[in-house]
């Protein structure tokens, strides 16, 4: 159910939520080539070079999608199954993917591999380790190297350097998703359990390979992780409906979604799982739960906005208009991007903006006309 941001107390801190006005922000649904669908879009999401990249399942091939094109690439008989993108230290926009090697014998393997694409759009491939490897999420070190986060095998953090050889650290739990910090740092989610406790945690890796453990109340659930420009780091906790923000000193506080109806999360009440920066200090989150985005300014209050039902072509399942949205990242010109489980679409937030979407700008105008031809019959 949609609802409007009301008026809570948290126990961390007080929240003021502002009612979220139905053109406060712009969400614009940009349709993608051929009415393809996203390729994980809960997580996919990258920008680099000023260009926002997703994407799209084509057969055994798959497209990088961005608002200046798209560039073909062709990863094995069975495709890939690409799950995070990230701007590596370089610039260039790295992302993992699956992809299916032939050993000596005949045989052929999923292996985990990283794609590095350039601004020029030349694509690189570097097979990433094993088999029994699942990188999750991957984030550009302050040290130059790429830092994944490995729920495979053994959990880990894996430390891989452009040469192509890999650290790892081996971590309590599964590590979800992984962000620079301020600190010169790599922070991530942890589903625990953790060290002297057997919850979920917030981890923190210093690039010497240093591992830190800061314990989350339960139930938390973290899930992305993003830098804010506050100096802190701030994650969603959807099992909390909830978005935590953790200092580089580890002190966290955790900010209540709206949730009138109180309800839990997956029955009705906010499940955030992305969270990008935002212009003015702001932090912007995903809220399937709610088929909403919201936004938690520098004042420390939240807002959510509905995202306008999607139009029938849009639709992955015809049958449901939710988009639900999951992943988040900030882009150029001050706009956030969205990917949308539900949508043909990858969707575009202006905070400033006035019109919602593709399909309110329809609707406004046909009515519009009709006002219009009415007028001309009297």
């Amino acid at each position: 159910m949609r609802r409007l941001a009301t008026a809570l107390a948290c126990a961390a801190a007080f929240v003021a939520l502002a009612a979220a006005s139905a053109d406060a922000v712009s969400i614009v649904q940009h349709p993608l080539p051929g009415g393809a669908r996203l390729l994980s879009p809960d997580v996919l999401l990258g920008v680099a070079g000023g260009v926002v990249s997703a994407a799209t399942a084509q057969g055994p091939a798959f497209e990088m999608i961005n608002t200046g094109g798209a560039v073909s690439l062709t990863a094995g008989p069975a495709g890939p199954t690409a799950i995070r993108m990230t701007r590596g230290p370089n610039g260039n926009l790295w992302f993992l993917s699956t992809v299916l090697v032939k050993e000596p014998g005949g045989e052929e393997l999923p292996y985990a591999a990283l794609f590095e694409v350039t601004t020029a759009g030349i694509v690189q491939r570097a097979r990433y380790a094993s088999t029994g490897d699942a990188p999750v999420a991957l984030a550009g070190g302050s040290d130059g190297a790429l830092w994944l986060a490995n729920d495979g095998g053994g959990y880990s953090i894996d430390r891989f350097l452009p040469g192509g050889q890999i650290v790892r650290h081996p971590t309590s739990g599964p590590p979800i998703a992984i962000a620079g910090g301020p600190d010169g740092a790599l922070w991530f989610t942890d589903a625990g359990p953790c060290p002297g406790y057997g919850g979920p945690c917030i981890g923190r890796i210093a690039t010497t390979g240093e591992l830190s453990y800061y314990p989350l109340p339960w139930p938390s659930g973290p899930f992305g992780i993003t830098a804010g420009a506050d100096g802190a780091l701030w994650f969603a906790e959807w099992q909390a409906s909830a978005i935590g923000r953790i200092t580089t000193s580890g002190a966290i506080q955790q900010y209540k979604l709206p949730n009138p109806a109180g309800s839990a999360p997956g029955a009705g009440g906010p499940t955030p799982v992305g969270v990008a920066p935002g212009p003015a200090g702001s932090i912007w989150f995903t809220d399937p739960g709610d088929d909403a985005v919201g936004q938690i300014t520098a004042a420390g209050t939240v807002s959510e906005y509905p995202i306008p039902p999607l139009a029938g072509g849009e639709r992955v399942n015809p049958a449901f208009a939710e988009a639900v949205p999951q992943g988040i990242a900030a882009g150029p010109e001050g706009l956030l991007w969205v990917t949308e489980a539900n949508a043909k679409t990858i969707a575009s937030v202006d905070p400033n903006g006035q019109p919602r979407s593709v399909a309110a700008r329809r609707g406004r105008a046909a009515a519009h006309r009709r006002s219009r031809r009415r007028r001309a019959l009297r």
